[in-house]
């Protein structure tokens, strides 16, 4: 049987570059094209592997930024049994400079296949969308955009 791994595409329709922050591996590591990509252009999808290294499965979390904007979290979880799962959370720049990642390893335990967050930062709002199949090899697909510009009161 193969290890358990997770076939990750990042898009971005966020309007501007998102920058990569850091990572934690829980179970495994990235096995094509290693690193995680550095930077995605809006508009722009990047992928990669994650493959377990254990008994662990692939458990991961991968931190992106829009400089001076908002922080992204996307992470997941595939077994080497059934039952995968993702969680994403996104907060004001320099929301993640300080990470729990006890919290969110039992976020993402709890987690679903699929999650949705948004987040308004200056006046833009945006959607962050993050879901995987299920399955051992699955494919997990993370997206961000711009969701709609918020009203911007002349008061």
């Amino acid at each position: 049987m193969a290890p358990a791994s997770a076939n990750c595409t990042i898009s971005n329709s966020a309007g501007h570059t998102l920058i990569y922050m850091r990572k934690n591996d829980w179970y495994g590591t990235i096995s094509k094209p290693p690193p995680y990509p550095e930077t995605i252009e809006s508009g722009q999808s990047r992928d990669f592997k994650h493959v377990a290294n254990g008994d662990g499965g692939s458990k991961s979390a991968v931190l992106y930024k829009r400089d001076g904007a908002f922080d992204w979290l996307v992470s997941w979880y595939v077994p080497t049994s059934a039952g995968n799962h993702v969680y994403t959370e996104m907060g004001p720049h320099g929301h993640f400079d300080k990470v729990d990642w006890a919290d969110i390893e039992r976020k993402l335990e709890n987690g679903p296949t699929e999650t949705v967050t948004t987040g308004q930062f200056g006046t833009v709002k945006y959607t962050a969308t993050v879901n995987i199949e299920e399955g051992t090899n699955p494919k997990l697909m993370a997206s961000i955009k711009t969701s709609e510009s918020a009203a911007v009161s002349s008061e």
